[in-house]
């Protein structure tokens, strides 16, 4: 079988770059597959791990990842002809190729290093002993590069594994753990379980229990933590005690009536499955507090569908207010007492604006609307730099402001923290522009946007919940979101812009990064989208509405205020932290085993 798998290892680690591709990309269709998505990899990894030089390894890795990158960005193409941006054809098709394969090669470049890593730790005499680790380590691996996605600029957590399992809620719910991170570990843990499944004969069973115990344990727990919402978690805790109890104890007797494991295979099937369930009954011990509370709110998400590249002409400022103007006024004919307004809705800054302006809105035009329709509006807008200090340098900050009633507006303000490189942003500004000059044209903004530093909540005055802004680009880093919660958010209000890709992928992707930072958090998240997709989200990832693309609308739906920390929320990246100590533990073994050899050696002579 080795040399069958040397002579189709590029074939296999394509098929599995596509699969695992297909489910972060479109995961309504092709979700569920990701727990099977990377066994032909795995294949290759587990027979020629061990043996291969670590250039080949390296290699593989590579050509796995670039099928993976490039397939999940290839929604860059649907911003052709990228006329928003004053582009020719010929420029924008450069732009687009350079996005799509030069992100796809850099990120693959990176993320090919597991590979090489992988195979050179298959060689300690701790993994050859215990091959049934080799699962454990790839998802360490795979973890700690999806991790270090989030440092810099250069980083782009965008195609990550777990998001696969946008539309698989019950296999999701992990994440409330230790973050959507775990919800990618298990998948990669149990892939590569699989495939030693097949190619390593005498460690099969291990394999298959290691392989079944994390996928049905994961789907156990995700449905324990769903029903733990409506109120339903103590007939799941209860039995997953009792089962637990039975098991251990069947595995005990069965143990002592064949004389203490004559027949070991059974005898580990039980402690296995006792064990894993054991292991369910402490997660979901806290599940008790995640029902939701019994007075809920009525919100709304509104969706202009303003296209970004009329969003900048000089009446775009008093058109996009009757635009939401109006859409607000529908909320509050459907009950709605908080509105979530889009990333920008108003394009420039608010408080700036002379009262007697045609083509913006004043602030008063703003509090008249709010007072009208008697709702707490979280409006969108530009601030600038000078509100927040007055001896500070001049420049705009992307920001959400919350509206009250009572014709004022809260002086907590958010400013987004994770801008978009080259969208909102340049970095390196004069090297980068000295080489391609062309990148200072896709920032529409004639300077950069000023970084926000700090996450806020807001105890609004009406209707009296504490609400966290974030805005678009914040949503994908899960540490962003989590830094609002603790600060006291009850409901996450998320401000977005995905105009630039009109119905592609990217839109849906985008919107399910948000379903992970709902479940991450144990938090209801409004999403309001410029052009779609708008939606409101449940804490466990279960959509309550939703505004399709391109369309111009609004949904409502009752959420609920909640102080409830998920376990995710208390810990944050400890998964990360237990990744690297695995990895230090094993090269530590194989240091202890090195000198240990050697001393026997020295004995010996």
């Amino acid at each position: 079988m080795q040399q069958n798998i040397r002579k189709l290892r590029y074939p296999l680690l394509i098929i599995s770059g596509m699969l695992s591709a297909l489910g972060v990309v479109y995961p309504q269709y092709f979700g569920i597959f990701a727990w099977i998505s990377l066994i032909p990899a795995g294949l290759v990894l587990l027979s020629l791990g061990g043996h291969a030089k670590s250039g080949s390894l390296y290699l593989y890795g590579f050509v796995f990842y670039l099928i993976y990158y490039v397939m999940s960005y290839h929604w860059f193409i649907s911003m052709y002809p990228m006329d928003f941006a004053g582009f020719s054809p010929e420029t924008a098709i450069g732009v687009i190729a350079l996005a799509v394969l030069g992100i796809s090669a850099f990120q693959a470049s990176l993320s090919a290093l597991i590979f090489m890593i992988f195979g050179l730790f298959c060689r300690t005499e701790a993994l050859r002993r215990l091959p049934v680790l080799k699962p454990i380590l790839l998802a360490c691996l795979w973890v700690v590069n999806e991790w270090s996605q989030t440092i810099g600029w250069t980083g782009l957590p965008w195609a990550r594994l777990y998001l696969s399992q946008s539309f698989v809620l019950p296999m999701a719910q992990s994440a409330s753990l230790l973050g959507g991170l775990l919800v990618s570990f298990l998948i990669v843990a149990v892939n590569l379980a699989f495939a030693g499944m097949i190619v390593c004969r005498e460690s099969r069973l291990s394999f298959g229990l290691l392989g079944g115990c994390v996928l049905i344990g994961n789907l156990l727990y995700g449905l324990a933590a769903m029903d733990a919402i409506k109120g339903n978690a103590l007939p799941w805790q209860i039995a997953f005690v009792l089962i637990a109890l039975v098991t251990i104890i069947a595995a005990l007797v069965y143990g002592l009536v064949r004389q203490l494991g004559s027949d070991k295979r059974v005898l580990k099937v039980f402690l296995c499955i006792g064990f894993t369930l054991c292991i369910l009954s402490s997660v979901a011990a806290p599940l008790d507090e995640y029902a939701n509370p019994r007075t809920p709110v009525r919100v709304a998400a509104l969706q202009g569908n303003l296209s970004s590249k009329d969003k900048w002409a000089n009446d775009a400022g008093m058109r996009s207010f009757k635009v939401y103007a109006g859409l607000t006024e529908q909320a509050r004919d459907q009950g709605a007492v908080l509105v979530v307004w889009p990333e920008t809705a108003l394009n420039y800054t608010l408080f700036r604006v002379d009262p007697n302006a045609t083509t913006k809105a004043p602030l008063d035009m703003v509090y008249e609307l709010a007072k009208s329709t008697g709702t707490t509006m979280i409006v969108s807008t530009f601030t600038s730099t000078k509100y927040f200090d007055p001896e500070a340098p001049s420049a705009s900050c992307n920001s959400s402001v919350v509206i009250y009633p009572d014709q004022s507006y809260d002086e907590q303000i958010y400013v987004k923290r994770q801008l978009v490189p080259f969208g909102e942003y340049v970095p390196w500004r004069d090297f980068l522009l000295s080489v391609i000059p062309v990148l200072g044209e896709i920032n529409m903004l004639s300077s950069d946007l000023a970084r926000g530093e700090q996450a806020i909540a807001v105890q609004t005055k009406t209707p009296g919940i504490c609400v966290g802004p974030v805005i678009c680009f914040d949503s994908i880093y899960e540490e962003t979101v989590r830094q609002t919660v603790l600060e006291g958010a009850e409901v996450i209000a998320l401000s977005t812009n995905d105009s630039w890709f009109s119905d592609s992928a990217a839109v849906y992707m985008h919107n399910n990064h948000a379903k992970f930072r709902a479940i991450e958090n144990g938090r209801y998240l409004i999403r309001s989208a410029n052009t779609g997709v708008s939606s409101i989200l449940a804490p466990d990832g279960e959509v309550l509405g939703e505004q399709g693309a391109l369309t111009t609308g609004l949904v409502v739906a009752d959420v609920y205020a909640r102080s409830h920390q998920t376990l995710y929320q208390k810990v944050g990246y400890l998964l990360v932290w237990l990744c690297f100590a695995a990895q230090f533990a094993l090269i530590s073994s194989q240091i202890a085993f090195a000198i240990s050899k050697r001393d026997k050696r020295h004995k010996k002579a």
